[in-house]
């Protein structure tokens, strides 16, 4: 029987489903765990074999909490479902080794840079991808006549399309620039969005990737 544990589970019944559906092809037998702040409003908690309350993932109980029920249940697989959570479970992923959980996280490193838009915009730039240019509010402040408008504000390290916004000309860059203090700012591309997924197994080895528009 393999365990599986999914933090911050919310509405990701369907995640849980296809974990179930992958164990029936392999002939695997699994249990489906599942953890939110609020498991009685969790669609994925009620979905699971046994749910558990825990922490927000920012909190400093967060990873003692998801340690205790790891330990408790005899977890092997920990899968993490918000990127909010992936900076601190990728630091944890060796204390979780230490009691039999593989957390299903990438390195520390390559965490940080996926979690911050210039370093991910660096990262690309120096593999040879191409990449919107992108600087921080000063600096595009000091030049704005070196930068294509218009331009797009994003929190450096946010998600879901939160707190963006797109200024025009520099007038409206300054007003948007003083809702926040953790703005970057990037060349506003136009054209036809895809999502990537891409699987890597434990050797680095890419196994899967799959695009989305």
């Amino acid at each position: 029987m393999i365990t599986v544990l999914f933090s911050s589970a919310g509405r990701r019944t369907e995640l849980l489903n296809c974990f179930r559906h992958d164990a029936l092809l392999l002939g695997e037998s699994m249990r489906v765990l599942a953890v939110d702040v609020q498991p009685e409003f969790s669609s994925a908690c009620h979905s699971a074999d046994a749910s558990f309350r825990a922490p927000h993932c920012l909190d400093e109980d967060f990873i003692p909490r998801l340690l205790e029920i790891c330990q408790h249940e005899n977890v092997e697989l920990l899968v993490p479902t918000i990127d909010t959570e992936l900076e601190v479970l990728a630091a944890a992923q060796d204390t979780f080794a230490a009691i039999g959980t593989r957390v299903h996280i990438s390195s520390p490193e390559v965490v940080r840079i996926a979690r911050d838009k210039a370093a991910t915009a660096r990262f690309l730039t120096c593999a040879g991808l191409p990449a919107p240019q992108t600087g921080t509010v000063p600096a595009i402040l000091r030049a704005p006549d070196t930068w294509r408008w218009p331009l797009i504000l994003k929190p450096i390290a946010g998600s879901s399309s939160i707190g963006i916004c797109i200024a025009r000309d520099l007038g409206e860059f300054q007003v948007a620039a003083r809702l926040r203090d953790d703005y970057l700012a990037q060349e506003y591309w136009v054209g036809r969005e895809f999502t990537i997924n891409i699987f890597f197994d434990q050797t680095g080895k890419l196994r899967f990737a799959k695009s989305r528009p």
